[in-house]
């Protein structure tokens, strides 16, 4: 039996949870670059704002609602996530049944706990949660890991106010739930799998339940087959207690106001680097490859802005999970492709050829091990444990700007957000703000933004 245990509205409620004023107030978190808006309060979908929409697109909406606009703090969610995952993991007393699926999700095996008690858990879990961290929480409970996502679903459509939703093949309303719910809502199942469904009058979940196994075969291949036996109740997915590591690593921003000077794009294509070198050493793997590129705006093709846009491969001679490596190399190609008198709007890197920190085969010729010298070795791992500890930039390259009042490229972000749709009442003042100010502090990661009481 499993839990699927899903924070609601996570990214807003991480904004709620230290600041009381946003409470039963439409909220949207808009994307690394305040284009578009990623998550959404309940108040904000029924005002019919969608998910992924440009911001500009709803601001007369947003206006109108008085909508609590909120520039993304990923260190504050992330944090909060690292506090609801350890909460489940206390409840459960066991880090071996508890699969963290995504930041706001998480699998749990109960299979060890009477099934007269599970709905009891789960009240106790999601009261737990919201005790220790503030977030809410709903909770899907069934037998295999695509019925309980089903459930959860359920719970967020129907049963909100309960916060839980327990569902077999035995149960007197499994029938209801599945044909309640449908086909783009089944795990896995995404648009092109539901348009085809469709045209074979497969509309909702029990449809596709019933379907004949052999017809599921034909069209889904083994994947879609043991979706429809999860639907049935029947384990075809254990528990992943150790997600894969990513095979390339990827970091890339489009710029509001498009970068033209040779320093400000060294310091946007170094902060990249910087931020997948993290990631890269947060999976204890190293890389050979890196790629730039850097482009202008497609969409405005002219002779006063023409089009460019370039990129440079670089094959390292050993692997390495260095930022001062890479940011070297990468400002090698950067300075390859840059041209001046261009207006780039988008710039990134990816680091590819990733393995594990141990066990690569040495280069026969190289002077140095697999992996970094062993000074950069210690120095990135003094690196990394200084800004967990002081906050993300406290020791960093030089070419890497601190924060966005000392960097040129993002502080022209956010001077332009006023160009977007203007500015927003904040509820914080009574004077009308930058969107970008909504910025929250980050108050679990950062001694300067401890949260103050007067």
């Amino acid at each position: 039996m499993y839990f699927i245990v899903d924070c609601n509205n996570f990214y807003a409620s991480c904004e709620r949870v230290f600041n009381p004023a946003l409470r039963a107030k439409p909220i949207v978190v808009l994307s690394n670059n305040d284009g578009c808006i990623i998550a959404r309060s309940n108040e904000s979908k029924a005002l019919g704002i969608p998910m992924g929409a440009p911001v500009f697109q709803y601001a007369s909406v947003i206006r109108q609602h008085d909508v609590y606009v909120a520039s993304s703090n990923f260190a504050l969610y992330g944090d909060m996530s690292h506090r609801v995952m350890e909460t489940i993991r206390t409840c459960m007393q066991n880090d071996e049944k508890v699969e963290i699926y995504s930041i706001d999700e998480a699998f749990v095996d109960v299979s060890d706990v009477p099934i007269s008690l599970l709905e009891l858990l789960a009240q106790e879990l999601r009261t737990m949660i919201v005790r220790w961290t503030g977030i809410p929480v709903s909770i899907g409970i069934a037998p295999s890991k695509t019925l309980a996502k089903l459930a959860n679903k359920y719970t967020k459509k129907f049963r909100s106010t309960v916060g839980y939703t327990f569902v077999t093949p035995q149960s007197q309303d499994y029938e209801g739930v599945l044909r309640a719910m449908k086909t783009d809502d089944i795990w896995g199942i995404g648009r092109k799998y539901h348009a085809f469904l469709q045209r074979y009058d497969i509309r909702t979940a029990y449809d596709f339940c019933q379907a004949p196994d052999e017809w599921i075969r034909k069209h889904f291949t083994i994947t879609g087959w043991r979706i429809q036996q999860e639907l049935r109740g029947i384990r075809c997915m254990p528990l992943e207690h150790q997600p894969p590591d990513k095979k390339m690593i990827a970091s890339t921003r489009s710029f509001t106001v498009p970068l033209e000077t040779l320093h400000d794009c060294e310091s946007a294509i170094a902060t990249f680097i910087t931020r997948a070198c993290e990631k890269l050493r947060s999976q204890h793997s190293v890389c050979k490859h890196l790629s730039v590129f850097m482009r202008t705006n497609p969409f405005a093709r002219s002779e006063r802005e023409p089009s460019y846009a370039p990129r440079c491969d670089m094959e390292l001679i050993d692997y390495t999970d260095s930022t001062l490596v890479l940011i070297e190399a990468g400002m090698q190609a950067l300075h390859t492709m840059y041209r001046h008198g261009y207006r780039y709007k988008k710039a990134g890197i990816c680091l590819s050829d990733i393995r594990p920190d141990r066990g690569t085969q040495e280069m026969f010729f190289s002077t140095t091990s697999h992996r970094t010298p062993a000074d950069h070795t210690a120095l990135m791992q003094s690196l990394d444990r200084i800004n967990t500890k002081y906050g993300r930039n406290t020791l960093r390259s030089a070419i890497v700007q601190k924060n966005m009042i000392t960097s040129s490229w993002e502080r022209a972000d956010e001077e332009s957000i006023e160009n977007k749709m203007g500015v927003v009442h904040s509820v914080h003042h009574k004077t009308r703000l930058p969107m970008m100010c909504r910025k929250s502090p980050s108050y679990t990661t950062d001694w300067q933004h401890l949260k103050s009481v007067e």
